[in-house]
C-alpha cells in the first residue's frame, strides 16, 4: 500500500494542531444533535405518536435511512463542488432541520428528518476525510476529537432537551439552540477550510485530481479487504446503537425508573461514549498490534449488553447501581467501536479520495443495516409486551460484532506511513498463519 502521508501533507496554509482539533470537533457535534433532541423526547412523541411502538422505531429508522441517502449523496456533491462546500451544506442542511423541528406540529417530526439525516449523512461520511487535511500525521488524535464532539453535542441535545420541556415548557425550543450550533461550526469551517487551503475537489470521476493524485473507482473501494468486514461490524454496532439511543427511555420506565430519569441516564450514556472514543483511537494509533483495541472494545460491549437484558429487561432497577455500571460499560463499548470504525477508514485509506469514498460506502451500508435497530426493537417490544426479548436481541448483535471484529486487521502489514502516522511497524509473515 502506497505512503498515504504523501498527498496529506502537502504544502498548504499552516493550520495550529489545536485549532484543527477543535474544529474537528465543532463540526462533528453537529452529527446527533438532532437523535439527542429526539430521543430525551421520546416519551412526549411517543404520546404524539398515539402510543405506537412501531411509529416511534419508525421515526428513528426513517432518519437512519436518510442518514444513508445523504452519504451517498455526498459523492456527487463532493464531485461537483468539491469536499470543502459538501461539509458546508451538509452543516446548512442541520441547521435547516432543526429550525422544522422546533415548529410545534406533529407533522414536522417526520419533515424534519429529511435534511436532518441528509445532513448528518453528508457530515459523517466526510469525517475520515476532514481529519486527514486538517490534522494530517494524527488520525488517532483527530478521530478522538471528532467521537468527543459528537458524544459532548449529543450529550447537550438530551440535557437541553429535558430542561427546556420542565422550565419552558416544549422540548422543541431546545432545536433551536442547536441551530444556532450549527451556524456556528459552519462559520469556523469555512475560517479552517479557506487556511488550510481546502479548495480541490477529491471526486473519484477522473482519472486524477488537480493535484496529480491518483483517483480510486468505487469498485476498486469495494475491493479493499478491510471495508467488507468493517461494514458489517458498523452496521451492526450501529443497530444496536440506535436502537438503544431511541428505546432506553422508555425500558427504563418499564424497569421503574421516573420518566424525569430519563435525561439523566442518556446523559450517562452520551458522557461516557466520549472516554472509550477518545482514548481507543489513541490506542490503536499507539500499539504495534492495532487489531487488539478492536477486539477489546467489541468484547466490552458484548459484556455490557449482557447485563442490560435481565437489569432493563425485566428488574425493577430504579436506582440501582448495577443498572448505573452496566449502562456504563455498554456506553463504553460503543463509543470505541464506533470511533475505531470511522480510525479504520481514516488511518487504512491510501489517499484522500479513497478515504471519500470510503467513508461514504461505510456509512451508507452500514447505516442500512443500522436503520433495522429501533423499529426491530419496537416490534419486538410490540409483540412480547416487555423489554426482554428486545434486549436479548441486542446481546446476539454484539456476539456477532465481536465475532467479526479480529478480521478487520487481519491482513494489515504493520511499519508502512499511513493516514496514522509511522508507529505501525512491519511485521513479517509467519511461518504458521493459524
Amino acid at each position: 500500500m502506497p505512503d498515504t502521508d504523501t498527498a496529506n501533507t502537502a504544502p498548504r496554509g499552516a493550520l495550529p494542531p489545536v485549532a484543527a482539533i477543535l474544529v474537528i470537533a465543532l463540526c462533528a457535534a453537529n452529527l446527533r444533535t438532532m437523535l439527542g433532541v429526539i430521543a430525551a423526547a421520546s416519551a412526549t412523541i411517543e404520546a404524539e405518536l398515539g402510543g405506537s411502538g412501531v411509529l416511534v422505531g419508525a421515526l428513528s429508522t426513517g432518519m437512519v435511512l436518510l442518514v444513508a441517502v445523504g452519504s451517498t449523496v455526498v459523492l456527487v456533491v463532493n464531485r461537483r463542488v468539491g469536499p470543502r462546500a459538501a461539509v458546508s451544506i451538509s452543516l446548512l442542511l442541520t441547521a435547516l432541520a432543526l429550525v422544522i423541528l422546533s415548529i410545534p406540529a406533529t407533522p414536522m417530526l417526520w419533515v424534519a428528518i429529511v435534511p436532518g439525516g441528509l445532513g448528518a449523512g453528508m457530515l459523517g461520511a466526510l469525517v475520515p476525510w476532514q481529519v486527514r487535511e486538517l490534522a494530517p500525521g494524527s488520525t488517532g488524535a483527530g478521530i478522538g476529537a471528532m467521537m468527543a464532539g459528537s458524544s459532548l453535542g449529543l450529550l447537550a441535545s438530551t440535557l437541553l432537551a429535558g430542561w427546556a420541556a420542565s422550565a419552558l415548557g416544549t422540548w422543541r425550543l431546545a432545536a433551536l439552540l442547536f441551530c444556532g450550533l450549527a451556524v456556528v461550526s459552519l462559520c469556523a469551517w469555512l475560517l479552517a477550510a479557506r487556511r488550510r487551503g481546502i479548495d480541490r475537489p477529491t471526486s473519484l470521476a477522473a482519472p486524477t485530481d488537480p493535484g496529480g493524485e491518483k483517483r480510486v473507482g468505487i469498485r476498486a473501494v469495494l475491493a479493499l479487504p478491510w471495508l467488507v468486514p468493517l461494514i458489517l461490524f458498523a452496521g451492526l454496532q450501529a443497530a444496536a446503537a440506535f436502537a438503544l439511543l431511541a428505546w432506553l427511555g422508555p425500558s427504563a420506565i418499564h424497569a421503574g425508573w421516573d420518566p424525569s430519569q430519563v435525561g439523566m441516564l442518556l446523559a450517562i450514556f452520551s458522557t461516557v461514549q466520549v472516554a472509550g472514543g477518545v482514548l481507543a483511537p489513541f490506542w490503536a494509533q499507539r500499539t504495534v498490534a492495532p487489531g487488539r483495541p478492536v477486539i477489546v472494545a467489541s468484547a466490552i460491549l458484548l459484556a455490557g449488553s449482557v447485563g442490560m437484558v435481565p437489569l432493563f429487561g425485566w428488574v425493577d432497577s430504579a436506582g440501582s447501581p448495577w443498572a448505573f455500571a452496566c449502562l456504563t460499560v455498554v456506553a463504553i463499548g460503543h463509543g470505541s467501536t464506533f470511533a475505531l470504525a470511522n480510525y479504520i477508514v481514516a488511518a487504512r485509506s491510501a489517499t484522500a479520495g479513497e478515504a471519500v469514498a470510503a467513508g461514504a460506502i461505510l456509512l451508507f451500508l452500514s447505516q442500512l443495516l443500522g436503520a433495522a435497530g429501533p423499529v426491530g426493537f419496537g416490534i419486538l417490544r410490540d409483540l412480547t409486551g416487555g423489554f426482554t426479548l428486545p434486549f436479548i436481541a441486542c446481546a446476539a448483535v454484539s456476539v456477532v460484532i465481536l465475532g467479526v471484529s479480529p478480521s478487520l486487521w487481519r491482513r494489515e502489514r504493520r511499519g508502512r506511513h499511513d493516514a496514522a502516522g509511522p508507529r505501525v511497524q512491519e511485521r513479517k509473515p509467519e511461518a504458521n498463519p493459524h
